[in-house]
């Protein structure tokens, strides 16, 4: 959702008459958002142009003016433009989350947070939103950080072209004590993740920031460690005991999870019971791991062993079977899901009539259509 004039400006560079996708891209919000305004709203003004296909027009002034007297457009209204704020307020358990888990975190609609991915990619903008891992998750202190920078960027530089080294440190440091009492899997605090973060964001655009200098507000001996963390290159070793938030932070679960294991999995009345704490509450990080792995909790992906190869591209009864679906549910999915009413439709299938199984999946988890068993939550 964007803000009333953000909206007027979209909606000046529309043609006369727009489409549904126009309009959901004019106002930042999802294709189905607007489909729901058109099928539930009669005030909703209708067709103005005769139709190309399966594509509607309606008139660009009547929809702008339509928008413009609903409550939801009022610039005071509490919402996404005020994401940093909330940011900077909750304390989710999960370190890594899909868009869904974001917004519920956040308190928005899953398509706010889609409106910041799709408006801010990597190489159509100088400090992209965070990407996503290869299961449609992002990094919770990534995507803070993101959102501070987002009402807060980098300094402009000066009619000199060069920006003030006094101006940038200060905005380096801005958020360095935040959270101090929550330590990321890393070993860092979230205002120090910050840091990081908005050095990565000052080189993207030619400004160097001393590698020393971050080492020494790190509290970082080794430069080479400050180097990686720019370069956002994972840790070679982990701590070999954590406890609790951090296990499940390290292990991709939520700190209730790890809580109903210690409760439900005793020794009293399972052969494999949950792993012993220490008298810090601390668990050996590989025995929750290797726990996890044979009582069928975590991911094989998680493991650190080299999943089995399966095939790219298949066909819609085996990949329903690959996936833990029905063949309905994949036929389903195909005809309702398309593009034309969707920012994120199925995957297309080729002229086989076989789709790419890691796209399908990812696309599941992104949707919420997996199993839970099957997502890594």
């Amino acid at each position: 959702m964007k803000s009333r004039q953000e909206v007027i400006a979209a909606f000046a560079e529309l043609p006369e008459h727009i489409t549904t996708r126009d309009i959901a891209n004019a106002t930042g919000r999802g294709v189905p958002g607007v489909q729901n305004w058109i099928t539930h709203d009669p005030t909703f003004p209708g067709e103005s142009a005769p139709r190309k296909g399966r594509t509607r027009y309606r008139s660009n002034a009547k929809v702008l003016a339509w928008y413009l007297e609903q409550s939801f457009a009022d610039d005071d209204r509490f919402g996404p433009r005020a994401l940093g704020a909330i940011a900077r307020q909750v304390r989710p358990e999960l370190e890594r989350m899909t868009v869904t888990e974001l917004a519920k975190v956040l308190g928005v609609t899953p398509a706010a947070v889609r409106h910041h991915i799709t408006n801010n990619q990597p190489g159509e903008c100088t400090d992209p939103f965070p990407e996503a891992d290869e299961f449609g998750k992002r990094s919770w202190s990534q995507v803070r950080s993101w959102l501070l920078r987002h009402d807060d960027p980098l300094p402009e530089p000066g009619d000199d072209g060069t920006r003030d080294w006094a101006e940038v440190r200060a905005w380096l440091l801005r958020n360095l004590d935040d959270a101090s009492d929550q330590v990321h899997t890393e070993g860092l605090t979230l205002g120090q993740c910050d840091l990081i973060e908005r050095a990565r964001a000052a080189e993207r655009v030619g400004m160097e920031v001393p590698a020393e200098w971050l080492s020494e507000v790190l509290d970082i001996e080794d430069t080479r460690t400050v180097d990686r963390l720019l370069r956002g290159a994972p840790t070679r070793t982990a701590p070999a005991r954590l406890r609790p938030t951090a296990l499940a932070r390290a292990c991709g679960l939520t700190v209730s999870q790890v809580k109903h294991f210690e409760r439900t999995y005793v020794s009293e009345y399972y052969d494999d019971p949950f792993p012993s704490k220490d008298e810090n509450s601390a668990r050996d990080v590989q025995e929750v791991r290797n726990w996890l792995v044979r009582n069928n909790k975590l991911p094989l992906t998680q493991t650190g062993r080299p999943p089995r190869k399966a095939p790219k591209r298949l066909g819609p009864t085996p990949l329903a079977r690959a996936l833990g679906l029905t063949v309905s549910q994949v036929k389903q999915f195909e005809r309702t899901y398309v593009s034309e009413r969707y920012d994120d439709p199925f995957p297309s299938k080729d002229k086989d009539n076989a789709r790419d199984i890691l796209e399908v999946r990812r696309w599941l988890v992104r949707n919420n259509k997996l199993p839970l068993t099957q997502t890594g939550r």
